[in-house]
């Protein structure tokens, strides 16, 4: 039985993206042929997973932001430095400044690369300069997975690393939930951060009569651009609920008349893949991630533009979605954001390190 030690992610069951794909990765992984050892951050509410072959591992680390991830994947790497895991799987480039340390003691290091964190408007100076220096790490892992062909793209051009592979993100097809929430909305599901593009949602509908779901963060933790939002919410029809779980999530997306997500950047969206196997028509910015899908051209709107957001919302919320359109989304799911596909491509990376 082959020993995968994962870190990099805060934990599971919660609705971060990096978070997620762990949950359904390692969910659909072990079995008779791995035992996964998953280190959380203790700071987070500690969930267990019911499974001999999966063991959920609480490891300390400083409650403030700018040491929680360095303290906690060095921790991490020393853990695995004396457990010696057949493999150990960094999530995230944050943590993947350990991966020189790892290589050093002759461990065998796998890296996703979630997302190019240093884009992100709410990092500071250092922190980017960190997220930069675990990129240029990635050269020396054994191999590194991206999530979409424009990263791979980018890694080889930039650095012309040898070691890449692209594993997209994947999507179970759910069944349909009960319906919980009969009055039409719009739903917006995400964090809080600039990079997001809320405040630009919030300014488009403060002037629509339309009800407005926001899921995904809460106000626990003040940032500006919190503050920002909670300054330029004007309308009684935008409502804020918090982090829910997949199950209750579901339910949102099941009775969703439209869902937006005006982002900045993104990696591989997993709120689009959510929302597109729900069969639930959408309104994305015309950002490069969000044109990989295809969609078609009145699903998309200028990012950052507030006039242009405000006009597309009108539009598709009075346009329902085909069944055509819910068949091709199915197809584009089934085809190329497989969990099975996805499985047995992460466990042939595993499987022919040397």
């Amino acid at each position: 039985m082959k020993k995968i030690a994962v870190f990099g992610i805060r934990r599971l069951f919660t609705t971060g993206g990096a978070e997620r794909h762990c949950e359904k990765l390692y969910g659909k992984l072990h079995g008779d042929d791995y035992l996964i050892t998953i280190y959380t951050r203790s700071i987070y509410l500690y969930v267990g997973w019911h499974s001999a072959t999966i063991k959920i591992h609480p490891v300390w680390t400083f409650k403030w932001r700018p040491l929680e991830v360095p303290i906690h994947s060095l921790l991490c790497a020393f853990l695995c430095i004396k457990t010696r895991p057949d493999v150990v799987h960094i999530h995230n480039i944050g943590s993947a400044f350990v991966v020189p340390l790892l290589r050093l003691f002759g461990l065998k290091v796998v890296v996703t690369m979630h997302s190019r964190n240093y884009l992100h408007s709410k990092w500071g100076r250092l922190a980017r300069l960190m997220f930069r220096f675990g990129e240029w790490c990635l050269g020396m892992a054994h191999r590194v997975i991206v999530l979409t062909d424009p990263t791979m793209k980018y890694l080889i051009e930039k650095y012309n690393f040898k070691n890449v592979v692209c594993i997209s993100n994947g999507i179970d097809i759910p069944h349909q939930l009960p319906i919980k929430h009969d009055e039409d909305y719009l739903l917006y599901v995400g964090r809080f951060s600039e990079e997001k593009g809320l405040l630009d949602l919030v300014k488009a509908c403060n002037d629509l009569d339309y009800r407005v779901i926001i899921i995904g963060d809460t106000f626990a933790k003040s940032t500006p651009y919190k503050t920002a939002i909670t300054q330029t919410v004007t309308s009684n029809n935008i409502k804020f609920h918090g982090e829910l779980t997949s199950y209750e999530l579901g339910a949102w997306y099941t009775n969703a008349s439209l869902v937006i997500i005006p982002s900045y950047h993104e990696e591989c969206p997993m709120v689009l893949l959510e929302s597109l196997s729900f069969g639930r028509p959408v309104l994305v910015s015309d950002i490069e991630a969000h044109k990989e899908f295809a969609l078609p051209s009145f699903r998309y709107f200028e990012k950052g533009n507030i006039d242009n957001l405000k006009s597309k919302i009108v539009y598709c919320y009075e346009t329902s979605i085909t069944t055509a359109e819910k068949k091709a989304y199915l197809e584009l799911l089934a085809k190329k954001h497989n969990w099975d596909t996805i499985v047995d491509k992460t466990k042939e990376v595993y499987d022919t390190i040397r």
